[in-house]
């Protein structure tokens, strides 16, 4: 070749190529590599219902349902012993003009009391649901962040029985994971780890 720095200018210049193309060629391979994502599932009913904290609270719960609806049943009573002396009374009298209105206030006053008892009663029935299901999720991201896995998802492990096939259609149709390996069920890990918090 006559012009040694044409040579040497077409050698640099290929190389140049050469590494852009490679490079872009390696930027391509790396964008579009994802990482494996590894996933559990975890029984989310079983752990709620072996939650040893969950017991307590919900019996608390159950306890305080009992009371109100014993003093429901006081208040009915009530109810009813002024509707059976309405019935030996004559009817637009004094008295049973006023029993009549006596037992109109105690209904009303039933009532509204009922419906705040239960209204307070769902209020703290969600409270306690949210802070356990919270708890679930920090003892679930432990075990899962433990174990190496990046994602959990809610299963049944065993199906519930029911009554009829729209029960059973609308409960197939609710569930997330048809089939897993038990390798990847973290359940009683996520129980254990709960038992180790509390």
């Amino acid at each position: 070749m006559r012009n040694p720095r044409l040579a040497v200018g077409l050698v640099a210049f290929g190389a140049v190529v050469t590494l852009a193309f490679t490079y872009s060629r390696a930027q391509d391979a790396a964008s579009s590599y994802t990482p494996q994502t590894r996933i559990a599932v975890c029984d989310l009913k079983e752990v709620l219902a072996n939650f040893p904290k969950a017991k307590d609270l919900y019996a608390d719960l159950q306890k305080r349902r009992t009371e109100i609806e014993m003093e429901d049943k006081k208040r009915r009573d009530a109810l009813e012993n002024i509707e059976g002396e309405l019935a030996q009374l004559k009817r637009g009298g004094t008295e049973w003009e006023r029993r009549f209105a006596e037992m109109q206030r105690l209904g009303i006053d039933r009532e509204v009391w009922l419906k705040h008892q239960n209204g307070m009663m769902m209020h703290e029935h969600h409270k306690i649901t949210r802070a356990l299901y919270e708890e679930v999720v920090q003892a679930a991201g432990k075990v899962a962040r433990d174990r190496g896995y990046h994602l959990v998802l809610s299963y049944d492990r065993n199906m519930p029985e029911t009554a009829n096939s729209q029960e059973l259609g609308a409960m197939l149709e609710t569930r997330s994971v048809i089939w897993s390996d038990s390798q990847v069920d973290i359940t009683e890990d996520v129980l254990k780890q709960i038992k180790s918090s509390n």
